[in-house]
């Protein structure tokens, strides 16, 4: 009946065939993952580029209009104040030929300085000193003990080498060296060159000049930036000049316009009106400086209606300014400090050691010693003086000034003082007049009577008595006027 009629059950599981439909899984949470073969996503990162960017705007040149500044100048003080401090001096060590005695003299030395490394290197004692002054001390000690030593000297006090070309080769190098001398050139080497083989003389010299002496006279070389004489497989500079007292700008060049193999040097200083700073070697009274300017020639107020105009009165301004800078500047005289000697340095830490002892414990006989040195002192001194006043009066000469300019000095007479009218007659003799101006000092000034209590009040009744008895000084000062406002203005 079952297989004719319906099953009178719903959803019979032997009468009613179910579907087979996949039954979803449950979702299983896990971590993510940052590697991009986790994912079917082959990318590395979700930011994609598009694929149309933006437009470069173009920027727009700004055309800048330039002008004629004329104290431009005066803005290069700050661009130039750079640092430019010298590099630090290194100290060159001191070789000391090996004696049998050597090690006597290095204990000495140890002694004495005991900073000072000493190594031994290829026959010579190295010694290297910490400080400038006991390497001239060392120098000093090895030099009295007549030991032979050499020191290495700085590229700073190397001597400049000059070659000379075409002078005769029969020429003898001390009539150069003479030659030299007399013109004032300081020379401390002269030799000709001579072939390797043959020692034959060649028309070439070698001169060796001092360099403390260019850099102490204030002496700028100047040389061309290219060669002047071009040889068979060589080309060098030997052309070169020397600018002494010449404040301004200056070019060498070599012209090579000639033929032969010597070119020619041309010195060009060019003539430019500009508004330069004034050399700093100059003492300066800016007060004068002030008054210059505030003459009442310049005080007006300047109309110009073109540019040529402006220019010849910034120009006339700028020539003004210089003209009372010169006027009220004198040139700086720089003294040089005094070189003390090795045994007068040596004595001053003595004397100055001797004093802080005998200071400390004030024994008599630390007294003695310091008085010892003090004489010792005063007498290298003297000697000191005398032979820097005996090399003084050596280098005076005739043809500079100098000798002129000394004896000026001591034929120059003291100035006198003027007659003084005393109590007892005009003064006129030296002796007379300072009695006067003592007794007039000594009546002026004296202390007052303490013991006396009523001497402040005394004096103060006296300087009330003055100011109300003085018309001077109770007269109210008068209101100033407008001119004289103005004369003061234009005075600052």
């Amino acid at each position: 009946m079952t297989e004719f009629l319906p099953c009178p059950i719903a959803l019979c599981p032997h009468n009613y065939k179910f579907k087979a439909v996949k039954r979803p899984a449950d979702p299983v949470i896990r971590p993510a993952k940052f590697t991009a073969k986790a994912t079917k996503n082959k990318i590395a990162n979700d930011f994609v580029f598009p694929k149309k960017t933006i437009k470069n705007v173009p920027v727009q040149k700004k055309d800048e209009v330039i002008t004629n500044n004329t104290y431009a100048a005066l803005n290069t003080a700050q661009a130039d104040a750079e640092d430019v401090s010298p590099p630090q001096y290194k100290i060159k060590p001191i070789f000391m030929k090996i004696i049998d005695s050597y090690n006597l003299i290095i204990q000495e030395l140890h002694r004495t300085y005991p900073t000072a490394i000493n190594t031994f290197t290829k026959g010579y004692i190295k010694i290297e000193a910490q400080t400038a002054d006991d390497h001239r001390d060392i120098t000093t000690y090895l030099t009295g003990k007549n030991l032979q030593y050499y020191v290495i000297e700085p590229p700073s006090n190397r001597p400049l080498k000059l070659v000379i070309k075409g002078l005769p080769a029969d020429l003898d190098p001390e009539d150069i060296k003479n030659d030299l001398i007399s013109k004032g050139i300081k020379i401390e080497k002269i030799a000709q060159l001579k072939k390797f083989t043959t020692k034959t003389p060649l028309p070439i010299d070698m001169i060796e000049v001092t360099k403390i002496y260019i850099v102490s006279n204030s002496i700028d070389v100047f040389a061309p930036s290219t060669p002047t004489r071009f040889g068979t497989a060589s080309a060098s500079i030997i052309d070169y000049a020397l600018i002494k007292n010449l404040n301004w700008p200056c070019t060498i060049d070599s012209i090579s316009e000639l033929s032969s193999d010597h070119n020619p040097v041309k010195l060009h200083f060019p003539r430019t009106a500009k508004f330069e700073l004034p050399p700093p070697q100059l003492n300066t009274t800016w007060s004068i400086f002030t008054n210059t300017l505030a003459n009442t020639e310049n005080c007006f107020l300047p109309k110009a209606s073109s540019t040529q105009e402006i220019e010849f009165q910034v120009r006339d301004l700028t020539s003004e300014i210089l003209t009372a800078h010169d006027t009220a500047s004198k040139p700086a005289t720089q003294s040089e400090l005094p070189f003390v000697q090795g045994e007068l340095k040596h004595l001053f830490k003595e004397r100055n050691r001797a004093r802080k002892l005998w200071q400390f414990t004030r024994h008599p006989q630390h007294k003695t010693e310091l008085n010892r040195l003090q004489n010792t002192i005063k007498r290298k001194v003297g000697l000191y003086r005398q032979q820097v006043w005996e090399d003084h009066l050596t280098s005076l000469d005739a043809e500079d000034g100098s000798l002129w300019g000394t004896a000026k000095a001591f034929r120059k007479k003291a100035a006198q003082i003027s007659a003084l009218n005393g109590p007892n007659g005009t003064a006129l003799s030296d002796t007379n007049k300072t009695d006067i101006i003592a007794n007039s000092l000594e009546s002026q000034f004296k202390l007052n009577d303490i013991q006396n209590p009523h001497k402040d009040e005394i004096i103060t009744n006296i300087v009330d008595a003055y100011l109300t008895t003085n018309i001077n000084n109770t007269d109210s000062l008068p209101p100033a006027l407008p001119s004289e406002v103005i004369t003061y203005i234009k005075k600052i």
